[in-house]
């Protein structure tokens, strides 16, 4: 087998090894792109619909927008706005 950081050969009991160590495993892992949840389009929209409103957007024509009910979990806020928009 090959390391798929370092490129050295090596032997293991598993079959699905990928690293030659966990040293490897770790700065392989330290050196790939993060899925970057700030630009996650769900992400977004349930910070603009669970934000809190100023007084200004409180008086707005915005008020008939379904809101989640409170008490909800990021999750199932995100599973609320799939089934209600």
């Amino acid at each position: 087998m090959e390391c798929i950081h370092c490129g050295k050969s090596f032997e293991s009991e598993r079959s699905t090894a990928q690293f030659c160590s966990s040293a490897c495993r770790v700065k392989y892992n330290r050196t790939q792109k993060k899925h970057d949840v700030t630009n996650d389009p769900a992400i977004k929209a349930l910070d603009v619909i669970t934000k809190p409103k100023t007084k200004k957007e409180k008086t707005t024509s915005d008020n008939t927008r379904s809101i989640p009910p409170p008490g909800l979990d990021k999750v199932g806020t995100l599973r609320w706005l799939r089934e209600h928009h």
